[in-house]
């Protein structure tokens, strides 16, 4: 579901939330997280991140967002590649226009987990081995504004993917979006970049020089961590 479908109020211990933004957020935090960051607070907008970095100012966490793909004024740019380098046992605190809006939408979940093309196997294998099959997973894709995005659908089917070969196919059963996004995901598994490259925002971020972070992000499998939302941070 987009962000924008979330009914808070009926988010139940009951329920697995597994969020994605494959351009960028949550391929954001999963790097920073891999790449040694101590933890991460997603919030809403740039005044909510300089409240908490005032309340935070003995950590000197870093700061980092953006608005519409621009990143904001002060802040570091919310880009894996670029802050992979120097999160190292940071705190990080994370504004972005969608992913972190989405993760925020979520927190009445009893587990909230982050996804992405770079751990989204992890995160399947995560739910197979710990959770029993009464749960319900809710897959929320982040989108863009109000809009549907296809490099989110492509990432969630791939997260399905993964989640039905570790599953026995009987103990799993899926909506007809999830098989929607599973199919897309079959038909075009060996083309990533090129899916990525292809969205809206993926074509925004060549023109800002970032293809780069495409080529990266669109890597399956190569961060084996699955980040968790624990009250108002993001860990490992």
């Amino acid at each position: 579901m987009k962000k924008e479908d979330i009914d808070s109020s009926k988010i139940t211990d009951q329920q697995i939330v597994v969020v994605l933004d494959v351009l960028l957020a949550t391929s954001t935090i999963v790097t920073c997280l891999f790449y040694g960051a101590k933890e991460i607070f997603p919030v809403k907008d740039k005044r909510e991140a300089l409240l908490l970095g005032k309340s935070l100012i003995n950590f000197k966490p870093l700061l980092v967002g953006e608005v519409d793909g621009k990143t904001i004024q002060g802040f570091l740019d919310p880009t894996p590649l670029s802050l992979s380098k120097i999160v190292k046992d940071k705190s990080i605190i994370l504004a972005t226009t969608n992913g972190t809006i989405a993760i925020r939408k979520v927190t009445s979940a009893k587990h909230v987990l982050i996804a992405s093309l770079l751990n989204g196997g992890a995160v399947a294998e995560y739910i197979h081995k710990y959770f029993e099959n009464d749960y319900r997973i809710i897959v929320v894709c982040s989108g863009s504004g109000n809009r549907f995005c296809m490099e989110d659908f492509y990432g969630a089917g791939y997260f399905i993917h993964r989640l039905v070969n570790e599953c026995n196919k009987n103990e799993i059963e899926l909506t007809d979006s999830a098989i929607n996004a599973k199919l897309f995901y079959e038909k075009y598994e060996n083309e990533s970049k090129q899916i990525l490259s292809a969205t809206r925002v993926g074509k925004m971020l060549v023109d800002y020089g970032l293809a780069n972070e495409i080529s990266y992000v669109s890597q399956q499998d190569e961060i084996p961590i699955v980040p968790q939302l624990i009250g108002d941070r993001i860990i490992v």
